[in-house]
């Protein structure tokens, strides 16, 4: 009995799938994050079977269809795997490849995607729960920006984004009081409070603007090791000053290699 209670249906596999052993670099095939050592994930529970893809418990739990209030509170993702659904690509929150399970949008038109793992700190709903009030959905109050309210726009324009000070077209929240031009991406608005990176064995934390010190010292980005500007995002770590821009936080560090060059020698 206990065998069976373990047991799940998940609509990815015709087979029923049941907690197995992972093996060194094996990856969830839902956040695309390794597993660590000794742990279980869900797989195929049939001998014979072919199938190979793993899945976290709280993947594999995630709802098939969902809605997101800072997208458009009434349309519904639904989880589709790449590469078999060739409707997906990058996205919208981190800006990186799909490469295994995403939520896209089911609206007609709209192009919305999203990783599994960008989802886990999202504001979601269960696309069977009643949506109500849309209308307040579409006006927003975020933490970056307390003193008024934002409103939600779809209009494909090109700006300069006041949380990670990058230009692009995109969907957008923009400032409700006439005399205030603050604008940031939707992805922005929607990034995680708190953030893991592989590269750091601390949490990070966002963060709307760069602390005095790490100006006046010139810290820089471990990422992409370019200096911060003030009143730009942030994801950080105050225990050791590990900083990153918002921009850079969903990208790998470089290696660092060995320099053959001694200095005053070529």
């Amino acid at each position: 009995m206990e065998d069976e209670k373990e047991m799940i249906d998940h609509w990815s596999h015709d087979h029923p799938l049941t907690l197995v052993d992972t093996r060194e670099l094996e990856f969830c095939c839902g956040c695309e994050v390794r597993f660590g050592s000794g742990e279980q994930a869900y797989g195929c529970s049939i001998d014979g079977c072919e199938y190979s893809k793993l899945l976290h418990q709280e993947c594999a739990a995630m709802a098939r269809e969902i809605r997101r209030p800072l997208h458009h509170p009434q349309h519904i993702l639904i989880q589709c795997h790449e590469p078999d659904d060739s409707d997906l690509g990058w996205c919208d929150i981190c800006g990186w490849t799909i490469w295994r399970i995403g939520y896209k949008c089911t609206s007609s038109g709209c192009w919305f995607r999203m990783h599994l793992r960008c989802a886990h700190d999202s504001d979601l709903i269960n696309a069977s729960t009643p949506d109500v009030d849309e209308q307040r959905r579409a006006i927003i109050l975020h933490p970056s920006h307390p003193k008024h309210d934002l409103k939600f726009w779809t209009r494909i324009c090109s700006f300069k984004c006041d949380a990670c000070g990058t230009t692009y077209k995109g969907s957008s929240y923009t400032c409700t009081a006439d005399a205030c031009q603050y604008w940031i991406h939707e992805r922005c608005a929607s990034l995680p409070q708190d953030l893991k990176r592989e590269d750091h064995h601390h949490s990070l934390s966002l963060s709307f603007h760069v602390p005095p010190e790490y100006i006046i010292f010139n810290y820089k980005c471990d990422v992409c090791s370019i200096s911060f500007l003030p009143n730009y995002w942030i994801y950080h770590c105050p225990l050791c000053r590990y900083i990153v821009h918002v921009k850079c936080a969903f990208n790998k560090s470089p290696r660092i290699t060995a320099s053959l060059k001694i200095l005053g020698r070529t």
